[in-house]
Formats: structure tokens, C-alpha cells, sequence
């Protein structure tokens, strides 16, 4: 009898387990998909943000900052050394030491980073709540998600989402080489009005550039 009821005991405890787990499991997915809907129903936002690629077999990670806009899949992206521009026909990158464009067709297939951090939202995962945390004063959602998609580069991710915006403000891409790549947002705008045009890089305003068109 005692090991009857001590088995019975064993098959609640797990069954509580379970059930806290596929709670777990569900805020997850409704937090995903709130942030999801809160992105599509902009227009475009704004930030700038801190980037870092992180490897175990690295002895500094690498660390940059910039700023991004964006607009339903068009983005700019601007750092010290270089600027990316794509308004999802074309690809402009400007290396601004030397002063030169490399123009080429937009591939999706062969996009930045950035495309990966939005495209989260579409790809096949497992996401797990972890809890709350905070990131530059602002109350985050930490999410993992376990990325079911073999085609893709990363097969990990963990999402922080402000839980006033339902924003992102903290990614972080684990690909299979265990190579962290993590993106910090700060100063977000949200409906700013951006043209497609500012998707462009404007080679006339840029005196002297050296163009490579590959298309």
C-alpha cells in the first residue's frame, strides 16, 4: 500500500510538473505572439542598438554599435565602419573608411542578421518561459526558444520582450558552432514615417565613392 500511494505521489508530482510546463510553455507562446502582432502593426520603428558576436573559442568578443531602422522587412543599418541598406529588391553595403558601395541583389536566402531576428517570429520553435528580467531599467519577458528548423543558421535563441512595449529589447542567436550573436536595442521610435527611399543609399551624395555593382 505505502508503495502504492508513494507511486501515486510520484505520477502527481509529475503531473504538476507537466501541467507547469505547458503553462510555462503557453505564456510563452501568447508573449510571442502579442510582440508578433505588435511588430506587424507598425509601421516602422527606429533604435539604436549594441552588437556582440561571442564564440568559446574567442578570446575578446567583438562588440560594435549602431543604429537600425526599419520597415516591414526594409532596414538600414548603420555602424562606424559600414552601412547596409536594403529595400528587398536591392542590397547596398557602404564601407565608409574606404569609401566604397558593393550593390548587389537581395537575396533572401543570404540575408543580415537583422532579417533573422524578425523572421524568429515565422520559424518553427519550441519556446520556453523563463522568467522576468530586467534590461536598461525596462521589465523584460525572457523567452528561450529551441529552433526546429534545420535550414537555419541558428538553432537557439533567448528573447527579452518589454512587457510595457512588447518590443524586443535583447536577442540573443546561438548557432550550431555555439557562436553568440546578441543585439541590445535602446532609444526605440515607433511610427516615424520613413519613406522607402531612406532604404536606399544614395550614391550621389556621396562624393568620390567607388560603386561595384555586382547585379
Amino acid at each position: 500500500m505505502k508503495k502504492f500511494l508513494f507511486s501515486l505521489a510520484i505520477l502527481g508530482s509529475s503531473f504538476l510538473l507537466f501541467n507547469g510546463f505547458v503553462a510555462f510553455q503557453s505564456s510563452a507562446d501568447r508573449i510571442l505572439e502579442e510582440s508578433k502582432t505588435t511588430l506587424r502593426s507598425l509601421n516602422d520603428f527606429s533604435a539604436d542598438f549594441t552588437y556582440e558576436l561571442a564564440n568559446p573559442g574567442m578570446r575578446n568578443a567583438v562588440s560594435k554599435t549602431g543604429s537600425l531602422k526599419y520597415k516591414q522587412g526594409k532596414y538600414v543599418i548603420k555602424m562606424d565602419d559600414q552601412e547596409i541598406y536594403c529595400d528587398l529588391e536591392t542590397l547596398w553595403i557602404y564601407l565608409s573608411e574606404d569609401n566604397e558601395v558593393n550593390i548587389m541583389d537581395y537575396d533572401p536566402e543570404e540575408g543580415m542578421d537583422v532579417e533573422s531576428i524578425f523572421n524568429l517570429y515565422e520559424t518553427s520553435s519550441q519556446a520556453r518561459y523563463q522568467g522576468e528580467k530586467t534590461v536598461n531599467g525596462a521589465a523584460c519577458h525572457h523567452i528561450y526558444l529551441a529552433i526546429k528548423d534545420a535550414d537555419l543558421e541558428y538553432n537557439q535563441a533567448y528573447l527579452w520582450i518589454n512587457k510595457q512595449t512588447k518590443m524586443l529589447q535583447k536577442i540573443s542567436l546561438v548557432n550550431r558552432t555555439q557562436t553568440t550573436t546578441t543585439y541590445e536595442f535602446r532609444n526605440m521610435e515607433t511610427n516615424t514615417g520613413l519613406t522607402d527611399a531612406a532604404f536606399r543609399f544614395d550614391v550621389a551624395a556621396h562624393s568620390g565613392v567607388d560603386v561595384y555593382d555586382e547585379r
